[in-house]
């Protein structure tokens, strides 16, 4: 899982783990105008003052999987 973060605040999460998608795939589409198509979150994205700078930090599943806490519920992978 990714999190799109810009001074502080969350503005995006994804996961990378689909068949069809790599994380630098993924991540392209997020960032690029051509890549993008215009859609997804390019345009949100672009128009974000910088400094500061955008960022992303990318989680494995299992440390996603201990910071959320469920109750009567499993998370589940993809």
């Amino acid at each position: 899982m990714y999190v799109i973060h810009h001074a502080g605040v969350i503005k995006y999460v994804g996961k990378t783990n689909g068949p069809t998608m790599s994380s630098g795939a993924r991540l392209r589409r997020q960032f690029q105008q051509g890549a993008s198509s215009g859609k997804h979150n390019y345009p949100k994205i672009a128009s974000l003052p910088s400094p500061p700078d955008i960022m992303v930090s990318v989680f494995p599943s299992k440390t996603i999987g201990e910071l959320v806490k469920t109750e009567g519920e499993r998370l589940r992978k993809g």
